[in-house]
């Protein structure tokens, strides 16, 4: 069987693990560089790393997430509440990237071996989530149909992320080609700016901490989601991997802001943080970002979820990353959320 003929190498920490044979099976924010980020702002949550070898060579691996603390996207009101109280007391495990809209689970492509390596790291996630008290076992930001493990729950979630897929070797270029409308409202918009007094600067680290975590807030609240615990941890870390930061300045005072983080050739724009009393704050953001990635030289750049149609003309594509799979640890619990998204 193939599954006996793989090695299984557990760990709490990255640095356990040897940088090469984790790198081997990288994929956009799940390195070891940016592990090592994410136990700097996850210190109160022991990760589980789960590595698989075969004759001595890595075929796959993933990473797990103990938190009680996950912003959920539901309304301020008493079920949320009551869900947030629930998760203190038994938490959730999560595959996924550390601060990213990401899967961290590496498979094989043969489908046998696969399948296999698969049927472990679940075992294997499971076994410690029973150990732990965990509600639910979540892999999340997957390709739909990627992964499907028997009795787990599958579900595809509404809002899918963006990519731009980077081709220009200058800014200038890249406005050039954009649509006709596309460039009338580019240049309709930083001439607006302007004429306000805006001011766009971008810096090699995060500056002016206090303000930009209260506009980042003010973008959290404005879209009714809850405050994000561990946004000034992340920030204070960012100097571990690739960043740009990126602000917008109006009479002196920081009206917006916005992190370009990045991991090999891959960045995301995130840590949105605006003055809606501003306009056009958050085009010029946006512009930064994308001249920022290409004079950077990276080949992708994740531009996140929402204002779809503008980012479509910007040449952003919704990516296939939108499935989950889940699995409740209790078993009562299990068969109630069964009957719930059947019905």
């Amino acid at each position: 069987m193939a599954s006996a003929s793989l090695d299984v190498h557990t760990a709490h920490s990255i640095a356990e693990i040897k940088p090469a044979e984790w790198d081997a099976l990288n994929c956009p924010f799940s390195s070891y560089r940016w592990h090592q980020y994410g136990e700097a702002i996850y210190k109160d949550s022991t990760p589980l790393y789960v590595m698989l070898s075969r004759h001595g060579e890595p075929v796959a691996h993933a990473s797990f997430w103990l938190t009680r603390d996950e912003p959920l996207p539901l309304p301020p009101n008493m079920a949320r509440t009551v869900v947030e109280a629930a998760l203190r007391r038994w938490p959730l495990l999560l595959c996924r990237a550390p601060m990213a809209s990401a899967s961290c689970l590496s498979l094989p492509e043969d489908p046998t071996l696969r399948e296999a390596a698969l049927k472990i790291v679940a075992e294997v996630a499971e076994a410690y989530s029973r150990q732990q008290g965990v509600s639910f076992l979540i892999f999340d930001y997957l390709q739909p149909s990627a992964v499907q493990i028997p009795g787990y729950i599958s579900l595809d979630m509404p809002d899918a992320g963006t990519a731009l897929s980077i081709a220009w070797t200058s800014f200038d270029d890249y406005v050039k080609q954009l649509g006709k409308s596309a460039r009338k409202d580019f240049n309709r918009h930083r001439n607006r700016a302007a004429d306000l007094g805006i001011q766009i600067k971008t810096h090699p680290q995060v500056n002016r901490l206090d303000e930009a975590v209260a506009l980042i807030q003010n973008v959290e609240r404005h879209h009714q989601t809850p405050l994000n615990p561990r946004t000034r941890a992340a920030l204070e870390n960012a100097h571990l991997v690739d960043l740009t930061w990126i602000t917008a300045e109006f009479d002196g005072r920081l009206v917006g802001c916005g992190a370009l983080l990045g991991d090999g050739d891959t960045r995301a724009l995130t840590f949105l943080g605006m003055d809606y009393d501003v306009q056009y704050v958050y085009f010029q953001l946006m512009y930064a970002a994308i001249q920022s990635a290409i004079e950077s030289g990276v080949r992708v750049l994740w531009g996140g979820t929402a204002a779809y149609e503008f980012k479509e003309r910007l040449g952003f594509e919704r990516m296939a990353n939108n499935q989950i799979v889940f699995t409740a640890s209790n078993r009562m619990v299990g068969r109630a959320l069964r009957y719930l998204v059947a019905s």
